[in-house]
């Protein structure tokens, strides 16, 4: 049975757009300092089998800091019987030292002419209850309605 954490953050939002295109600007990293409110660039490596690894997002927050985050992709899969799913988790330091563990969690679903996107980040460790749940679900509803106006045309 998977542990589940009281630190998390969701947000779903119902985008009018097919799900291959939501897909496409999710995993477009080169793309998501375009769209995406707190991304500044995404530098990323590649494994043998030439799929995203390893990400570093450059952001900057609403107050105007900057900072960064390493990520390990843990799945992608994309679209397929009206699902896609992209998961990876915080690679920092502190996360390999176990005081700060995350996973975030995006999937898509096809809803009639719309896709439903829903993403989950949970936090484990010491450190979790000092993440700043408050502006992160700040960011993830902005994060998410940036991606419905992108992928929607609008």
């Amino acid at each position: 049975m998977k542990k589940k954490s009281n630190y998390f953050v969701e947000e779903r939002i119902l985008i009018d757009a097919d799900i291959h295109i939501v897909w496409q600007h999710l995993t477009d990293w080169d793309s998501y300092h375009r769209w995406n409110p707190f991304i500044i660039n995404v530098d990323y490596t590649l494994d043998k089998q030439n799929k995203v690894e390893k990400m570093k997002f450059y952001l900057q927050w609403h107050d105007g800091k900057t900072g960064m985050s390493l990520e390990q992709m843990v799945r992608s899969v994309p679209p397929a019987n009206g699902s896609a799913e992209l998961v990876y988790k915080y690679a920092a330091l502190v996360a390999k030292l176990g005081l700060l563990k995350a996973t975030r969690t995006q999937q898509l679903r096809t809803k009639g002419h719309q896709t439903e996107y829903y993403t989950k980040e949970e936090f484990f460790g010491i450190l979790a209850r000092f993440v700043p749940i408050t502006a992160v679900k700040k960011g993830f509803a902005a994060q998410a309605n940036a991606l419905a106006h992108i992928a929607s045309g609008k």
